[in-house]
């Protein structure tokens, strides 16, 4: 049974209409429950604990029979934050807007993890406003990765490229130049994580 078909067979075994499962989960109206029980509109990551609770089931089970997680793995309740800032200040906590459910091997690399709101357009149109960035804390990527990182006190999501003696923070959107750091200014520049996966808004 797919994940449409399970969350249909849920609610009408709750004998909820879609409207109430609407208003449970955070939707407006019943059309989207219609939608996505009919599988024309795909359920997001961030909404899927909202429906399991709603529903009486663990995340896992609402996922389809082929997306069965290993039992080696076990889903994790991530926080999301407002913005990048928020998502690594010492205040973080009070910015959480959201949690999103994420199967993980261990509870540390669990904890490694936490999801950012995205704001503005630089990386635009892979990552666009609105959009979760899904971000594994650490000091250090790989050239060509997309990172978060901390330079002169701005926060940035960038690709990040090295070259011999200097490192450029690369925008997708041609709009907004490339940031150019020198060997001399390295020493303002902080990796703070990498994008491991993008959730799209709509």
């Amino acid at each position: 049974m797919k994940c449409n078909e399970k969350i249909k067979h849920l609610r009408e075994r709750k004998n909820l209409t879609q409207q109430e499962l609407a208003e449970m989960v955070g939707l407006k109206t019943a059309s989207a429950i219609n939608k996505i029980e009919m599988g024309l509109r795909e359920l997001k990551q961030s909404s899927l604990l909202a429906f399991a609770n709603a529903l009486d089931v663990t995340p896992a089970e609402l996922l389809d029979d082929t997306e069965l997680l290993p039992v080696t793995e076990k889903v994790y309740s991530i926080p999301a934050f407002e913005s990048v800032s928020a998502g690594f200040g010492t205040l973080a906590n009070e910015s959480v807007v959201d949690y999103v459910a994420m199967p993980f091997r261990s509870a540390s690399e669990a904890a490694e993890t936490l999801f950012i709101r995205v704001k503005g357009d630089s990386m635009s149109p892979k990552i666009e406003t609105g959009d979760l960035i899904q971000v594994r804390q650490q000091t250090s990527v790989d050239s060509g990765d997309i990172a978060v990182v901390l330079y002169e006190g701005e926060w940035y999501v960038k690709k990040v490229f090295y070259d011999e003696k200097s490192v450029r923070l690369h925008s997708l959107n041609p709009y907004y130049p490339d940031i150019n750091i020198d060997e001399k200014h390295l020493q303002f520049l902080n990796v703070k994580g990498k994008v491991k996966r993008i959730i799209k808004s709509a």
